[in-house]
């Protein structure tokens, strides 16, 4: 270690945290590790522990939330106060080097804890050009030419021991306990615990691994290659021919170690148990069903292939009558697909197609013959309300009623509810207000589809937030049982979610049958700025591809803006505003105080200014002057609000028609495709 590293290695002064710029990681006084992750003006300044998500903490240490950096400000009043803390230092890449000026070698009980220490080192020297990325079973800091810091670890994330010793001699490592390393290590969640390589440390994924994961999912649904529309007809066609075409022999054998089973899903009461028929099965009956002409084509080929080999099937008859495994078996699926045809007009017609996209400002979905609804993503208690007509919309104030839940959501819960609540931070997925917000939008579903009960849902996380993938995926497939005036089912039988601002992508891309129809969104290098509530999305795709290294985000959003006007109102004219209820007076342009009117446009303008900046800045960082980017598509419900400045400095920038709608429409239009949900 050299001199620099050994001076960073001394004990932490604190100072307030309130003084640390954005992107500073400290140590609070009861040693949780946190990065700033908003150092605004007025207040607004937080922090978030590091890293995320927190499922990975341990239980001794528990699952720490975001925090306020300021005493008293508005952020405070949601967020506990952390107002000194130990600020770690800043690291050059000389640093990490050995006394010899060779990387430095540490070992790891676990490979989770490796990891994290990779990450550390790299956030730590945030303005060298370091990464930390896994290589040949070991991670290591790394320019890209020369690696200054390797992480080995005894056991992988599967539990595999890791034979380091024969690494060492053949590579010739002089390696030390990671004990012996930086001291500021000894603040990663769960460092006392390493050594037991608890579960949970051991199943976090990380968010590049995530994003990976459904961007080759996405690859199955979206050809690489060029299509013309006949090709993408085909592909459309071809899974139901071949189902077809599948002999009742192959569906018993081939079919069912081949096919990976569906979701579990519990029928509701006085229904059989779909589960019987297998995939194929139930597509083979549905095409059947849909036109008699192909019914009627169907049937000589099938006489054909029975009529061939008459001489094989008298002999095969014999062996069929020495077992009773066989013909009990044949009778069972003779009996599943009668079953399967008794409700053949609840067959016919699949599951239904809705987008969901659950943000933190509002909630938005799109389904089949023009549904489209939105509401603000808020939940309070279901109030009893003392008097209602008819005149006043007293029909409209019911409760919604799910399992041992019962609540208002959106106006109604912002305008009834005496308690509320929001998803403020990246913990929303771990929130029963995120699930919640799913029910209502389920509600809203039914009010147009009321007799459709099965559906299958594409949804979308923000980029940094992506690792909860798996957990909403699980939270959201099931059956549903909602009572509002009346009982309604839902049976969610597939889930797919993509990273957000996607969405937008597959709005261009995709006409609204989900077929390719934009060949220069396709094949070309498409930047993504998507403006939310309280982040924005920067995604770059190539060729559909996702490209990690130009992608991210910040904790930025049209928030920041509804926050300092809210604040403003309330130190001017003492209105306790909700958030809500602050952006939908800017929409408006206007608040009414005492009755009167006042404009917000001296108010809103320094506002937007800072988001500009921290917008624009972000997307300097990761794509320069973005000329090797043939567009930048602008979207997002605070999209309308920065794109004049996105414009200025990026002169092939589009602002995308509706883009409070983009995500959920591009969503919808993913589902359109038969592969989406085969993933």
């Amino acid at each position: 270690m050299n001199e620099r590293a050994r001076l960073n290695n001394r004990p932490l002064e604190s100072i307030r945290t309130e003084t640390l710029p954005e992107g500073t990681l400290f140590v609070s006084p009861d040693d949780v590790l946190y990065q700033v992750v908003m150092a605004g003006s007025a207040g607004f300044r937080k922090a978030e522990p590091w890293p995320w998500p927190p499922h990975i903490w341990v239980s001794s240490i528990g699952k720490p939330q975001a925090v306020a950096l300021v005493p008293g400000s508005l952020l405070a009043r949601n967020y506990p106060v952390v107002a000194e803390g130990r600020p770690l230092p800043t690291m050059m890449p000389a640093d990490f080097l050995g006394p010899d000026d060779r990387p430095g070698h540490y070992i790891f009980p676990n490979e989770q804890q490796a990891k994290l220490a990779a990450q550390l080192d790299e956030a730590l020297a945030p303005q060298s050009g370091l990464t930390a990325r896994k290589e040949r079973g070991r991670w290591i800091l790394s320019d890209g030419q020369v690696t200054f810091r390797v992480y080995h670890y005894r056991r992988n994330t599967l539990g595999e021991e890791m034979d380091l010793p024969i690494r060492f001699v053949e590579e010739n490592i002089a390696a030390q306990l990671c004990q012996r390393g930086p001291n500021y290590w000894r603040y990663i969640p769960g460092w006392d615990e390493g050594t037991q390589d608890t579960p949970e440390q051991d199943s976090y994924a990380s968010l590049e691994s995530a994003i990976e994961a459904v961007v080759a999912e996405m690859a199955g649904v979206i050809p690489k290659t060029p299509s013309t529309p006949a090709m993408e007809e085909k592909e459309m066609e071809e899974p139901m021919q071949s189902n077809v075409e599948t002999p009742p022999e192959a569906e018993t054998t081939e079919t069912e170690s081949s096919i990976p089973a569906e979701p579990s899903i519990t029928p509701p009461a006085g229904e059989e148990p779909e589960a019987e028929a297998t995939p194929v099965e139930r597509a083979a009956i549905e095409s059947r069903e849909e036109s008699p002409k192909e019914k009627e084509k169907a049937k000589p080929p099938a006489k054909k292939g029975r009529a061939k080999p008459p001489a094989k099937k008298g002999r095969a008859k014999p062996p069929a009558k020495k077992g009773m495994a066989k013909p009990q078996a044949s009778s069972r699926r003779k009996s599943s697909k009668k079953s399967a045809k008794k409700p053949s007009k609840k067959r016919r017609e699949p599951a239904m197609i809705i987008s969901v996209d659950i943000g933190y400002g509002y909630t938005k979905g799109v389904g089949p013959d023009g549904l489209r609804f939105s509401f603000p993503s808020v939940v309070g208690t279901a109030e009893e309300i003392r008097f209602a007509t008819d005149l006043i919309h007293g029909e409209e104030e019911r409760a919604i009623e799910y399992g041992d839940w019962r609540f208002f959501y959106g106006e109604q819960a912002m305008l009834q509810s005496r308690i509320q609540s929001t998803i403020f931070d990246r913990s929303r997925v771990h929130d029963n207000t995120y699930k919640i917000l799913f029910v209502a939008a389920l509600v809203e579903v039914n009010r147009s589809s009321p007799n459709n009960e099965r559906a299958k849902v594409v949804t979308g996380l923000p980029v940094e937030f992506f690792n909860d993938r798996p957990e909403v995926i699980e939270s959201f497939e099931g059956t549903y049982k909602i009572t509002t005036d009346h009982t309604m089912k839902f049976i969610i039988e597939s889930v797919f979610v993509a990273p957000q601002p996607f969405g937008s992508l597959f709005r261009e891309l995709l006409n609204e049958k989900g077929k390719i129809a934009n060949s220069d969104i396709e094949r070309g290098r498409v930047g993504i700025i998507d403006v939310g509530t309280y982040t924005t999305d920067f995604v770059v795709s190539h060729e559909l591809r996702y490209v990690q290294r130009l992608s991210g985000s910040i904790r930025v959003g049209w928030s920041e803006v509804v926050s300092q006007v809210q604040q403003a109102l309330g130190d001017m004219y003492s209105l306790e505003l909700m958030p809500h209820e602050v952006d939908r007076a800017l929409q408006a342009g206007e608040v009414r105080v005492r009755g009167e009117p006042v404009s917000l446009e001296e108010l809103v303008k320094p506002a937007i200014t800072d988001v500009e900046m921290a917008v624009i800045a972000r997307a300097r960082d990761l794509w320069g002057a973005g000329a090797d980017l043939d567009v930048i598509l602008v979207s997002g419900g605070g999209g309308p609000r920065v794109y004049d400045a996105i414009h200025d400095v990026y002169p092939h920038a589009r602002l995308l028609d509706d883009p409070f709608w983009a995500n959920a429409e591009g969503f919808h239009r993913f589902g359109q495709r038969p592969a989406t949900f085969e993933q």
